[in-house]
């Protein structure tokens, strides 16, 4: 059979660990918990932040993709514009040119190039 005594020194000390849990408790434990939980709302405001940023740089990636689509497109619009109407200028000129008794120049003088290269010396 177990014997157990009990003494102001077992009161005491039960005592003491009574106070000493409610300190800990007091001063210890809830505010680690309470910074704990603040810490995880900061954490999770902060991933719901990122993933809206996320969310908002794929749209903004999604909108440059279809402008410069967009922006391709008029340029191969413009182009084939150009083209077709050089062919037509090109063959007014010549059909000008045949009515008039002349011949159609098909290419006219560079003019992109240096003096240097057309061979002229620059003296005038």
């Amino acid at each position: 059979m177990i014997h157990l005594e009990f003494n102001l020194t077992s009161i005491l000390m039960l005592l003491q660990f009574i106070l000493l849990a409610f300190f800990l408790y007091k001063f210890l434990y809830k505010p680690f918990f309470k910074m704990s939980d603040e810490r995880r709302k900061r954490i999770q405001e902060d991933f719901s932040l990122a993933e809206k940023a996320k969310l908002e740089a794929e749209a903004s990636q999604r909108e440059a993709k279809q402008l410069l689509d967009n922006a391709v497109a008029q340029a191969e619009g413009i182009i084939a514009n150009a083209k077709k109407n050089r062919r037509r200028l090109r063959d007014s000129r010549a059909d000008r040119c045949e009515t008039e008794g002349r011949k159609p120049v098909t290419k006219g003088p560079r003019r992109d190039r240096s003096p240097k290269e057309r061979g002229d010396s620059g003296d005038l």
